[in-house]
């Protein structure tokens, strides 16, 4: 009996040890999927997004001619690297514009964060590519790397919210009577905010 016992014992421990492996080998297995899961659903959803990108300006039939010099005002030139960025406000263009700064300069590079915020965002630094003619517009539009980034809708309304009014308070608490007297029967008008 105590054989037996012993027997089974030793069963139930190499059970218990495949078991155990089997469970991690099933736990590192499922993690995979899931990844692997996840990432054909990002590629599916990246797919679809672009579907819909290309059945948008499918529809749009615009040329250069038909566009503004101010439609095209976000767009950065980089000469030396043949790339276009068109860049978005508060979808990270501090610091990309840093980085294209920073890349026009010689090696090693400078940190793209030692680049003052208000710096990197005055006009005269960059190019644009309403500055060339058509015939080069057109040129570069064909032959650079044109790229942009895009943001959460809201995200970005919270980024901005942070960035622009919540550092902002004092000033606003001082236009506060000034904005508040132009209260029209306690209620605001549109045309109220322009002078604010």
């Amino acid at each position: 009996m105590c054989r037996v016992s012993s027997y089974i014992a030793v069963h139930l421990s190499i059970a218990c040890c495949i078991a155990d492996s089997l469970q991690n080998s099933f736990s590192f297995l499922n993690e995979i999927f899931i990844s692997a899961f996840a990432a054909l659903r990002s590629t599916k959803k990246q797919d679809l997004r672009k579907d819909l990108l290309r059945k948008y300006c499918a529809g749009v039939n615009q040329s250069l001619d038909d566009l503004k010099d101010t439609d095209l005002k976000n767009f950065i030139v980089d000469d030396k690297h043949g790339i276009i960025y068109c860049y978005i406000p508060k979808v990270a263009c501090t610091n990309w514009k840093r980085t294209l700064i920073a890349l026009n300069y010689s090696e090693p590079y400078p940190d793209p964060t030692s680049f003052e915020h208000n710096w990197v965002h005055d006009s005269e630094r960059f190019q644009y590519l309403n500055d060339f003619p058509k015939a080069e517009r057109e040129a570069k539009l064909k032959h650079y790397t044109k790229f942009l980034f895009v943001r959460d809708p809201f995200v970005r309304l919270i980024s901005a919210y942070r960035d622009k009014i919540r550092s902002y308070s004092r000033l606003l608490r001082d236009r506060a009577p000034a904005i508040t007297n132009g209260k029209r029967n306690g209620r605001w008008r549109t045309r109220d905010f322009g002078s604010y």
